[in-house]
């Protein structure tokens, strides 16, 4: 019974996926704070003069608040930025915080505002990244796991201690490690009272023929409190939000692009004509059989769990494209039907695999950062399509 059991494991999976953790954990964790700025730079990461520090706002807002000041009030307390620069004398002003409450509210329920407890959190946000793709990669493709994890588009996650991992995890562990719809609901109610895009992905769970009606309607009676809570503080959040071109993506991240800074007008016409050729070009293929078939045989074949995270992971993708200027680490969560679409065969699936892998990696080039903006714009049309298809198969046709 052990020799069979031992049979049954695959060995080669886990020492290949236990060496490449390994190595990241040498670098990136272990004496994670040392040098960290040439460390980043080394691949290509635009480090900042503070490690963590898209997460500081979180720490200074959560010590501001335990002093009796409003989370989205500018106050002396928050200028004072000494609890940082007494750790770092070089670093700049902490950028306003651009969080929903419940995020700071969490940092200040353990009364710690430390540079050592900071560092413990910045510490489980990359953990909890890494081990999220480790599993993804186990689960569908586990070769790919160090092109993931050693990115410049993860690293950038890290690098800046940005909940946009923890949202990650939060959202996409429960679905490959629990069938339950139930669960499924609540985290990724948890997922939007941090950051509020991840509410797109309930659309995955909607079907023609609806079932466990009665689970679903318990669990969204239980998270939506959070939910609203979050959304009633939106403009309070998004207001504080800085937007860029370099190291970002997204359909109105033209606007930033240095070319059109004096040419407002012209960068909403070049949206436009990009709206209508993105148009043209789904509309054509999608009535091309020969290239559309083999799409749907291969969405077929997954399992539901399967169709369900590749929706998620697809529709949370195309809905930030097309409402917000993303900073660049946002996409990590197209990560998943990355690894799914590595699965597929057709030539649909296989382009956008490949633009995929170059988006990850194309900031090593120089200029990088902004091939990695301009080349999503070429990714969306086939996002857009194999959303389409996956979606139109999950809602009417499958059983």
């Amino acid at each position: 019974m052990t020799y069979n059991f031992i049979k049954s494991v695959p060995i080669k999976k886990i020492l290949y996926l236990s060496f490449f953790l390994l190595i990241f954990s040498q670098i990136f964790i272990h004496n994670a704070f040392d040098d960290w700025e040439n460390k980043y730079r080394t691949f290509s990461v635009p480090a900042q003069n503070v490690p963590g520090g898209d997460a500081r706002n979180i720490q200074k807002t959560a010590f501001c608040h335990s002093q009796g000041y409003a989370y989205y009030s500018d106050n002396e307390c928050y200028k004072n930025s000494t609890i940082i620069t007494d750790f770092y004398p070089d670093s700049q002003a902490t950028p306003k915080y651009n969080y929903p409450p419940i995020v700071a509210k969490v940092y200040e329920f353990f009364n710690n505002y430390s540079e050592d407890f900071f560092q413990k959190f910045w510490f489980f946000n990359t953990l909890i990244l890494i081990i999220t793709i480790l599993v993804y990669s186990y689960k569908f493709n586990y070769l790919l796991f160090p092109f993931i994890a050693f990115s410049p588009v993860t690293l950038l996650a890290i690098e800046r201690g940005n909940i946009d991992a923890i949202t990650f995890s939060i959202l996409f562990l429960p679905l490959v490690l629990t069938a339950s719809v139930f669960l499924h609901i609540i985290f990724i109610g948890f997922a939007t009272t941090i950051k509020l895009f991840p509410i797109v992905s309930y659309l995955a769970l909607y079907k023609k023929n609806f079932t466990d009606i009665k689970k679903k309607s318990v669990a969204l009676i239980l998270i939506l409190p959070l939910i609203v809570y979050s959304v009633l503080s939106i403009q309070e959040y998004t207001k504080s939000t800085s937007y860029g071109f370099g190291a970002a993506f997204g359909l109105f991240s033209l606007k930033n692009a240095p070319f059109f800074s004096n040419h407002l007008l012209l960068s909403y016409l070049g949206i436009i004509l990009y709206l209508l050729f993105t148009f043209i070009l789904v509309f054509s293929i999608s009535r091309n059989k020969h290239l559309i078939k083999p799409l749907i045989l291969n969405i077929k074949k997954i399992k539901k769990s399967q169709l369900n995270i590749l929706l998620i992971s697809l529709i949370i993708y195309s809905s930030v494209f097309m409402v917000f200027t993303n900073w660049g680490y946002r996409f990590i969560f197209l990560i998943p039907a990355f690894l799914i679409l590595s699965n597929f065969k057709d030539i649909i699936s296989r382009i956008s695999f490949g633009l995929i892998f170059i988006i990850l990696w194309i900031p090593w080039m120089p200029y990088g950062w902004s091939f990695f903006n301009l080349l999503n714009y070429a990714l969306f049309p086939w996002i857009i399509i194999i959303f389409i298809f996956s979606y139109k198969y999950h809602f009417f046709d499958q059983k």
